[in-house]
Parts: C-alpha cells; structure tokens; sequence
C-alpha cells in the first residue's frame, strides 16, 4: 500500500512539470520585455541628450557672453580649484550667474540637493527678454574622500516659437 501511495504521488509530480503552457505566453512575455527594453533604451537616450554638455575652459566665459542665447549646453570645467567642503546656501554662489546678472538677467528659480555624480547640485533658472538660461553647479565626488571637483553648465531655452539654429 505504501508503494502504491509512492508511486502515486511521484506520478502526480512528473505529470505535474509537463503541464502545457499557452501558446501565446511566451510571445507576451517576449513581447513585454521588449516593450520594456525599448522604453529603458528611449529614458537613457533621453537623459543622455538632455545630460550631453560641450566642456570648456574657463576663459570661453567671455565668448559665451557676446551671445547667450544661442548657446548649447556647455560645462565649464575649470572654474574652481578641488574643493574640500560644500559652501553653505548663504554663501553659495556661480560665477556663470553673476556674469548673467551683469548681462540683465534675473533668477527666476532655483533649488539645490544630491545628484547621482556628486553630494551637491545648486540649480538656477535665469531669464532675460530672449531667452533662459538654467545654470547648475555640480559638485562631483572623487577618489579622495571630502575631495569634489566643481563645475558649472549651462543650458539654453528659447522661448516658444522660437528655435536654436
């Protein structure tokens, strides 16, 4: 009796694992995936544009003032020295901004606060009769621990109807 109750159970399990799955499973669930997989790849493309910034110099400030509004993103790479702390918001400030105001620009937004790169953002909207312009102020991590390498961007926004050639 014993065996028989065995055997029972063992057949009921092997008949178990080939039980039939829908046709259709697989193709929905391959289709899921890569639904999923186009969308991830559009997100990180996206941000890539949206994150894509020219470097320069320090000394390419005075250019990029002559015609603000026509500029892409740009990152200015060497505009501080490596920093050992992260200045208070009292006395936080951005070169690229203050050279903005000097042109009749006014901040009209901004905020601050992590990043996936670095410990510090501070993140600044300006605008002028023509355009406006988003300043950031990345404070990147490094191999030295309490070490940042800051830079700043900037970003250009035509207003609507208008267009960077």
């Amino acid at each position: 009796m014993r065996q028989i109750v065995i055997a029972t159970i063992y057949f009921s399990i092997l008949c178990g694992c080939n039980i039939p799955i829908k046709k259709d499973t697989p193709v929905e669930v391959k289709n899921n995936i890569e639904k999923k997989t186009t969308l991830e790849n559009q997100e990180n493309e996206s941000r890539k544009n949206n994150l894509t910034y020219r470097e320069v110099k320090k000394n390419y400030i005075d250019s990029l003032m002559i015609d603000i509004c026509s500029t892409q993103g740009i990152e200015f790479v060497d505009l501080y020295p490596m920093l050992d702390s992260i200045a208070s918001d009292k006395y936080e400030s951005l070169v690229l901004v203050d050279s903005l105001k000097m042109k009749g620009f006014k901040v009209t937004n901004w905020g601050r606060g992590n990043w996936m790169e670095g410990p510090r953002i501070v993140s600044i909207t300006m605008l002028n009769e023509q355009c406006e312009c988003k300043i950031d102020k990345l404070y990147y991590s490094t191999d030295q621990v309490g070490k940042y390498k800051v830079t700043e961007r900037i970003k250009v926004k035509m207003p609507a109807g208008d267009t960077l050639s």
